[in-house]
């Protein structure tokens, strides 16, 4: 969560970036994320007692 008196802070690499090149990186980072987190999402499915089909 961000505020108004926040201070964002971007890394140097970030800010060299084509448009391009960080759309691929969001790319990238949503993938290896979504790579991460698929056996922790089955196994918490997996002890539920109301079976969910996705």
């Amino acid at each position: 969560m961000v505020c108004e008196n926040d201070i964002l802070e971007i890394p140097e690499e970030y800010k060299k970036m084509s448009e391009e090149e960080l759309d691929k990186e969001i790319e990238k980072l949503y993938e290896t994320m979504k790579d991460q987190n698929k056996g922790e999402v089955r196994e918490k499915v997996a002890k539920m007692p109301v079976k969910i089909f996705f």
